[in-house]
């Protein structure tokens, strides 16, 4: 044989075995996707949910191995190597092997893989019999993956003797050629254990856990939670790579909720309930916090037209955070009061006396809430804290205002000093107009001390409310120095929906300063040892809902935390 026939032999070898093991991955991801891009964190792992029954109404995915997220060293170097964290960790550990004689890290960590789930698939039905008077508990199912079948049984041969030496033994029955271990309860709260298709599973239920076990042999013809409808429109909506995903069927709690309550909801708030199909929730980590993403289903076609209109709300400008300083220790901020009272007052119109209560609160203050109140309630809305000085000895140094934007400031004033004049009418003590920092404010002052205590008064297209002087100073000082700069909150606005219906917000940081300054001596210790660690790496908090999707039946949030040195 020639030099260049071995050659290309050789070549072609090569190739063939290489083309042979390409098939081999492509047959083996077909049949292993889920596992696969589960550890990849490519999509959640659905192993469990094509075990459990499609009418699982709660479900919960946690992925132990965090170091295969992107956010884990950040909290690995913040909190895990904390030396007072692992302290508090150790002894944890230390109490957990001391009352149930088990090792985490020597029983359970050498087998773990990359999936627990929690789930309770008849949650409503133990609601129903509860609301029955019977004492009923809702059957749950925790399955965690194992990696080492031999590590595993070990762990569970420890958990079968102990309970031999406790007097509360497991006996043992083999269903489709599984062992099940069982250990029966006088209150019926059984514990039935089994390991199959690479999950150690213990449910409560011996039919649930037989029930799995055909799922997973493919033994049954019965739709799986993976398989449901309802269970994946949700995770279609939620990142695959979170480190807990929460599935929940509204849909079937509310209708056990509706038909077994004593009390009779008005037709149209049981309509808006019947709608909702279902929750679901994703906790990320992320390189500099933690993230927790929200969705909610429903049927619009089930809503009524009131509750249609209250979700296809138009996003917020969030004009209003320039006249909100940077240095705002909370914010919350939406969009039109006046819309929000038509909806509130649509939905308590179904109360019965609402009407005459309305009216005789109305008729006996002499204002109309529609017209004087919230009528000219048309522009943005913030509530805001901010450092102030005490108002008195031992209170807390806050202050803050509340700013209500409005479409015609004339009409606006006109309204808020009817309303003025009808409680100097009732007694409230005249108030002083003067200007603090540029801004005229009618105000409370102390008798004695002549000091700002509050008042209220317009600014641009604002009317505020401020409770002490310095709360009216921060208002003022929000034109050189505004929220949009705060270095905290643009990290948290990274995260949270650009198109959305306003913020809320927490200087997590600033508010820990404060409380750390009002410490006694005694407080200071407990403080500094339990709740510091924990604490000092947060900076802010802050969440927002998405605008986007109502039209298609989903409604989306996000609420982010902010970790960082």
């Amino acid at each position: 044989m020639d030099k260049n026939r071995k050659m290309f032999l050789g070549i072609g070898g090569v190739v063939g075995l290489l083309a042979l093991l390409l098939c081999a991955a492509a047959i083996g991801s077909y049949f292993y996707w889920d596992r696969i891009a589960g550890i990849l964190g490519l999509a959640q792992p659905q192993n469990v949910a094509r075990m459990l029954p499609e009418d699982t109404q709660f479900y919960m995915a946690i992925t132990p191995n965090l170091q295969a997220l992107p956010g884990y060293q950040n909290i690995k170097k913040l909190y895990l190597d904390n030396p007072d964290i692992k302290k508090m960790l150790d002894e944890l550990k230390d109490e957990m092997k001391d009352e149930a004689e088990i090792s985490f890290e020597e029983d359970i960590q050498p087998w773990l893989g990359t999936e627990i789930v929690i789930a309770a698939p008849n949650l409503s039905e133990s609601m129903s019999q509860s609301a029955m008077g019977a004492n009923a508990t809702p059957a749950v199912i925790i399955a965690a993956q194992t990696t080492d079948r031999e590590a595993s049984d070990k762990f569970i041969a420890k958990i079968l003797d102990q309970a031999e030496k406790d007097d509360k033994p497991f006996s043992s029955d083999t269903y489709a050629e599984v062992t099940i271990y069982s250990q029966p309860d006088e209150f019926d709260e059984d514990v039935n254990l089994a390991t199959f298709d690479e999950f150690v599973v213990i449910a409560t239920e011996a039919e649930l856990l037989q029930q799995m076990i055909d799922r997973s042999q493919g033994n049954t013809e019965s739709t799986a939670l993976a398989d449901s409808a309802k269970y994946q429109k949700v995770l279609s909506e939620l990142p695959p790579n979170a480190a807990l995903t929460m599935f929940m069927d509204f849909g079937a709690l509310f209708s056990a909720m509706l038909e077994d309550s004593p009390i009779e909801l008005p037709a149209e708030q049981a309509q808006n309930l019947e709608a909702f199909d279902a929750m679901g929730m994703a906790g990320l980590l992320q390189p500099d916090g933690f993230q927790l993403d929200t969705v909610v289903t429903y049927d619009l076609e089930k809503m009524s037209d009131d509750m249609k209109a209250a979700l296809k709300q138009s996003a917020s400008p969030n004009a209003i955070h320039a006249d909100i300083p940077a240095s705002a220790l909370f914010v919350y901020n939406i969009s039109n009061l006046n819309r929000m009272w038509e909806q509130i007052k649509l939905s308590l119109e179904q109360t019965p006396d609402f009407a005459e209560t309305l009216q005789d609160f109305e008729t006996e203050m002499g204002i109309s809430l529609d017209d004087d109140v919230f009528g000219w309630m048309t522009g943005e809305f913030a509530i805001v804290v901010v450092e102030a000085a005490e108002s008195a000895p031992g209170s807390p140094p806050v202050g803050g205002y509340l700013l209500i934007g409005t479409d015609d400031v004339e009409v606006a004033k006109d309204k808020v000093a009817q309303i003025m004049a009808i409680f100097e009418e009732q007694g409230m003590p005249p108030l002083e107009t003067i200007e603090i920092d540029g801004i005229e404010v009618h105000a409370s002052t102390d008798p004695f001390t002549e000091e700002v205590q509050g008042g209220y008064g317009f600014h641009k297209n604002y009317f505020f409310m401020a409770f002490l002087e310095d709360s009216i100073k921060a208002l003022a000082s929000a034109s050189e120095d505004s929220f949009e700069n705060s270095k905290n909150f643009m990290a948290v606005r990274e995260h949270l929906p650009a198109e959305n219906f306003g913020y809320f917000y927490a200087d997590i940081e600033h508010i820990v300063q404060i409380v750390d300054s009002q410490l006694s001596d005694f407080e200071r210790e407990d403080y500094e040892t339990n709740v510091q660690p924990f604490l000092e790496p947060i900076r802010a908090v802050g969440a927002s809902a998405d605008v986007g999707g109502v039209e298609q039946g989903i409604s989306k949030g996000t609420f982010f935390v902010l970790v960082t040195e």
